[in-house]
Order: structure tokens, then sequence, then C-alpha cells
């Protein structure tokens, strides 16, 4: 492997590539089979590319939404969302007759029970991270934060389907979908 790119860092490369495919090489029928797919390059702007690193696993060009997030957690179960997590939001033609302010504020204390109730079931699954392709509001961020749990929006689509199918996962659509599983 030689290129005028690579240069005296050819052979770093290609042990690197060598191991990437050993590590997702299987075997069927006794036969090896290595599905090249199953290795993703991230691309980090701003290093060295002899910073360049193998991981064994899977990893995200993602960052958790909140920093009071914790940074590592073991044993976990991981929630593969295709939806919003924002607010509770009144839908739209709805219209209510407010007699009194006080009602307009208990109006918006059940919205925000009721997304706190959304994001209680996401947590009765046993799920610490919390990945999804849409956005995370401040107030379901507050809701993750006071949990423990880490929750990392805007997921790419093709991220999250290689993630469920190395997992054996499932991306879920809809919450109707997330509370039948459990």
């Amino acid at each position: 492997m030689s290129s005028k790119i690579l240069g005296v860092e050819s052979e770093f490369f290609s042990d690197l590539a060598v191991n990437a495919v050993t590590i997702v090489r299987t075997e069927k029928d006794g036969k090896p089979k290595c599905n090249i797919n199953n290795v993703h390059i991230l691309k980090s702007h701003g290093l060295s590319s002899l910073d360049t690193e193998l991981v064994n696993g899977f990893a995200l060009n993602c960052t958790k939404a909140s920093p009071q997030m914790p940074t590592r957690l073991q044993n976990v179960k991981v929630a593969l969302l295709d939806f919003n997590l924002q607010k509770h939001k009144l839908q739209m033609g709805v219209q209510v007759v407010v007699k009194d302010t006080k009602q307009v504020e208990e109006i918006r204390q059940r919205e925000m029970d009721m997304t706190k109730e959304t994001i209680q079931k996401i947590l009765n699954t046993g799920a610490r991270v919390i990945l999804t392709t849409k956005g995370i509001d401040d107030l379901c961020l507050k809701y993750f934060v006071e949990a423990g749990a880490i929750a990392v929006r805007r997921v790419l689509p093709a991220d999250l389907k290689r993630l469920a199918k190395a997992t054996g996962g499932e991306v879920v659509t809809t919450m109707s979908d997330l509370v039948s599983e459990t």
C-alpha cells in the first residue's frame, strides 16, 4: 500500500486495514467471509493522520446533547429512535376556552407532565443511551440528565440502521412501538 499521500505512513495504514478486515471477518459453511461494509471510516478534521485509530466496536461521529450527561456508562441498553423528543403541545386546530389564567398554567403543567411521562417510558425500557435522528429539546434533556442517561440527537439515519444491524436491535419510529415492545 503506497501513494504520495500516505508516504512513510503506508505501513501504519496497511496494518490498520488488515486489522479492520480481520475484526469483521466471519465464517459461513467453513469459508471465511468478509463484508467490507462492516468497516466504517469516520473522518475527524484537525488531527494528524497518525492519530488514526481502529475501534473494535461501533463509533459514531456525534456528541452527547448536554455536557452534564455522564461521559461513560457500562452494560447499558440503547434506544434507537427515529422521532423528535420535544415538549408535548396541543394538536393544531384544538381550541381550549379558558376563563381563568390559572387554567392556562394548569395546561402548561400538564404538557410538561406528558413530556416527563414520555421520557420516563423510554427510561423504563432500561435504555440509558438514547440515540435519535431528530431533535431533543431542553426540557427532555433536563429529564435525561436527571436520570443519568446519555442522549444524542441528529444521528445520521444510516448510522442508526448500521447500529441496529450490529446490535440486533430495531429502530423505533413511534412511541407506541417502543411501549409495545417493553
